[in-house]
């Protein structure tokens, strides 16, 4: 008896396969249409559903980029008006003949540098190849946005700048693509001079603007509880102040910066290298200066004497190179070097003002200066 119940499940087994063959073929149809039904919306609701979700990230993504660059065009807009402010606040009345021509020398470079900024043509960094980093970007405009603003804007020799400050020079220009090597390269060696006092603290200011504003939306995150915070606050409107308050402002040793020329493993950051620097000789700005003392050689100037160059100064271009406009930011002294002896000039070590240098993802190209001064 135990032996006829051990066969029960196989016979049974074999007695549903022999339905299964004999089941009539439209219902067997129906059957397999309806559990391919379930399985296919099932899958594709999951697919959709993934979709949507990629969609919406890149959407996201998308918008944020956007948004970003909305915010450096504002910013570079902004400062345009900072810079308009300082060109009306220059007032050469009443003041002794030098700093009387000085004033007007600086209004005058001022206006051309707004000028040139107000046709300034953003553009995005498209491409930049890692083994040349800190030596060549690309960007997403070229000779069809020329035609568009019927305007010779992007052209060879166009500055680029960042946050007003100079990164690089357009070296060619396709049609819909521009190629910029930066100031870090070691191939593009912008004319600089020294400039302290109130000019470079007005820079400085700037930086501080900046710093405040990151720190007020900080607390906007986690709200004003953070006492260090607002002291931190507090503390930079302080120097804000006194920054802004040094009086005149004085145009010093002449040399040139280029990149330092680093092999790709020895990562170079925004450092620059400046080579060159001396007043040996007399110009609009001032007299020429003893090279160790910065005493003026015309016993006469009303000058004072002061080092030719110093931690901490301001590097703005000179406009010598005929490349470059006048009085563009371009770096800040980080390192002089001793001088050699019997040597007739200094060398330094300097910093990028665009500290950001290595992830920025929007430029502005201004028409070229040798352009404008012909026409």
């Amino acid at each position: 008896m135990n032996r006829r119940m051990s066969y029960w499940p196989f016979i049974l087994l074999l007695g549903f396969f022999f339905f299964l063959l004999n089941f009539p073929e439209r219902w067997t149809l129906k059957i397999r249409e309806f559990t391919a039904f379930l399985f296919s919306t099932h899958t594709s609701t999951i697919s959709n559903s993934t979709f949507e979700l990629e969609q919406l990230n890149v959407e996201n993504r998308i918008l944020k980029n956007q948004i970003k660059e909305l915010k450096e065009i504002l910013l570079e807009e902004k400062q345009i008006e900072k810079q308009w402010e300082r060109l009306c606040a220059i007032s050469p009345k009443n003041e002794q003949p030098f700093w009387k021509e000085f004033l007007k020398r600086r209004a005058n470079y001022l206006s051309q540098l707004i000028g040139l900024r107000l046709k300034f043509v953003p553009a995005k960094i498209i491409f930049r190849d890692p083994s040349y980093w800190n030596s060549i970007i690309w960007v997403n405009v070229g000779e069809k946005d020329n035609r568009e603003l019927n305007a010779k804007i992007i052209s060879v020799n166009s500055p680029v700048i960042a946050s007003g400050c100079l990164v690089g020079m357009v070296e060619y220009v396709g049609e819909k693509h521009a190629k910029v090597r930066l100031i870090t390269d070691s191939g593009l060696v912008p004319s600089v001079r020294s400039v302290r006092g109130d000019d470079s603290d007005k820079h400085l200011c700037d930086e501080i603007d900046k710093l405040m504003k990151q720190l007020e939306e900080r607390i906007g995150l986690i709200g004003e509880k953070d006492p260090l915070i607002k002291k931190g606050l507090q503390i930079l409107k302080e120097l804000k102040e006194d920054f802004g308050n040094q009086g005149k402002s004085y145009y010093l040793a002449k040399g040139e910066v280029m990149g330092t020329g680093n092999p790709l493993w020895k990562k170079s950051g925004f450092s620059l290298k400046g080579v060159g620097f001396n007043y040996d000789f007399e110009d609009k700005e001032g007299p020429s200066r003893i090279l160790r003392t910065g005493e003026p050689l015309d016993p006469s100037s009303s000058l004072p004497p002061m080092p030719l160059i110093q931690v901490g100064d301001l590097l703005v271009t000179t406009g010598l190179d005929g490349v470059f406009p006048p009085d563009l930011p371009v770096a800040r002294v980080k390192k002089i070097n001793p001088l050699q002896e019997g040597g007739c000039s200094y060398d330094l070590e300097a910093e990028s003002m665009v500290k950001d240098l290595d992830d920025i993802q929007i430029v502005f190209i201004l028409p070229s200066y040798s352009f404008n001064k012909l026409f």
